[in-house]
């Protein structure tokens, strides 16, 4: 019974779906079939009345004809009929019985008479005029007797419609719904594939035409971590000669003031490039793995990320503020992306612009705003392309974490939220 309700609910639900068309069409055609018989037939009964009382009409006459005395006035009446014979032209008014007053020869139909009906002929014979009427309290309670069976009848097999029709989309809708409950219960990752063992050819063409599709995406997927494994090695070591140039030439102290602000943003450059080839390396390695995410203190990596900046260049003293929550929020996911996602945002903040970087951490978010247009103003997470590689990688990372971010920008410059999955105290 609560498969029943639960059935019915997910039925009435669903706008447009494939069990609720089924149920549409096979009810109505049902319907609409039976209208089409009781029409044809409440016809037929019509038709079929119609002739019966002709026919008796047409036996009374040929009875009459064949024993009546055309000179004499004849008068008979049944529990049913009433029979009257007037020689010569139509009879005076008043000798005729009350239901034939008012009818002339010929006339053949239903007159209502002081509340009954009766089928009524008046007719011409030799020798004089013909008059028969026939009660039809009889035929109407076995028409209406007729009339209620048909329409008991016509319920029932609505009622008989709609639980086969029901019973029809069921059966349909619910092989559907098992390749719905398989792909749904589908891991994004390991390998998963739908099985090729179901009872109905339809649903193992669909099934493997999924496979085929998820055989399909796995090759891309490998060589796009082929790829990127093997562009980051690559950067790699021109990376690290120009960070061991640079660093040579700083320390033979012979350069300009101007040289030497060239020569720092040489370094600046070097080493965000270098962080990302790191990040790509870091992502691509922990993307092979099966995901398992673990409960970490946003804090402990903020405060980390804050002290690495602080150390890392003098231009940045100072220019990067944090503040913590006092609730101390713990998130769940991989705290190295983690880490590698917030450092990304917070070099394209300190980087691309000159104002200061505020992090600010909330119970389930953190925000980065800076005072300043950088690049990540021409960002767009429906279009990661567009930006630089650093945001990109964070948007790798929070799809692989199912975690979320959002970045807008105003005259005072760019804010970010990323919303992380907090663990609930």
């Amino acid at each position: 019974m609560a498969a029943d309700i639960a059935w019915s609910r997910n039925w009435l639900s669903m706008a447009t779906s494939i069990s609720r068309r089924v149920f549409t069409i096979f009810f109505w055609s049902n319907v609409l079939s039976l209208l089409l018989v009781i029409v044809v037939a409440w016809g037929g009964l019509e038709a079929l009345e119609a002739t019966v009382l002709e026919m008796d009409q047409q036996a009374e006459l040929e009875h009459f004809q064949s024993r009546y005395d055309p000179d004499e006035p004849q008068f008979n009446q049944t529990a049913t009929l009433t029979m009257f014979y007037w020689p010569g032209e139509a009879p005076p008014e008043e000798k005729l019985p009350a239901v034939f007053r008012g009818l002339t020869a010929p006339y053949n139909g239903e007159v209502d008479v002081d509340g009954k009906d009766y089928e009524i002929l008046v007719n011409e014979v030799p020798g004089g005029v013909y008059y028969l009427a026939k009660d039809l309290a009889l035929f109407e309670q076995r028409e209406t007797q007729s009339t209620v069976v048909i329409l008991g009848l016509a319920l029932l097999v609505c009622a008989l419609s709609f639980f086969t029709a029901r019973l029809a989309s069921r059966k349909i809708s619910r092989p559907l719904q098992g390749l719905t409950g398989d792909i749904d219960a589908a891991a994004p990752t390991g390998g998963f594939r739908l099985p090729l063992d179901y009872p109905d050819s339809e649903l193992t063409q669909i099934s493997r035409a999924i496979n085929k599709f998820l055989d399909q995406i796995d090759e891309l997927v490998k060589r796009e971590r082929s790829l990127v494994s093997l562009a980051s090695h690559e950067l790699r070591t021109p990376i690290a000669v120009i960070l061991g140039a640079v660093e040579v030439i700083e320390h033979r102290n012979k350069l300009s003031a101007e040289d030497k602000k060239t020569l720092g943003r040489i370094s600046a450059s070097a080493q965000e490039m270098s962080a990302n080839v790191q990040a790509l390396l870091k992502l691509v390695r922990r993307t092979k793995e099966p995901y398992v995410p673990v409960s970490f203190p946003v804090g402990d990596i903020l405060q980390e990320l804050a002290q690495e900046h602080g150390l890392s260049a003098t231009e940045n003293e100072g220019r990067l503020e944090l503040s913590l929550s006092a609730q101390q929020p713990v998130a769940l996911g991989d705290p190295v992306l983690a880490k590698i996602l917030i450092n990304n945002l917070i070099i394209n903040a300190l980087n691309h612009t000159q104002g200061q970087v505020y992090v600010t951490e909330y119970v389930k978010h953190l925000e980065i705003r800076d005072e300043g247009a950088g690049k990540i103003n021409g960002f767009s997470p429906e279009a990661p392309s567009s930006s630089g590689l650093g945001l990109f990688i964070v948007t790798l990372v929070c799809e692989h974490m199912g975690w979320r971010y959002e970045l807008t920008t105003d005259e005072s410059g760019s804010r970010v939220k990323v919303w992380f999955n907090a663990v609930s105290s």
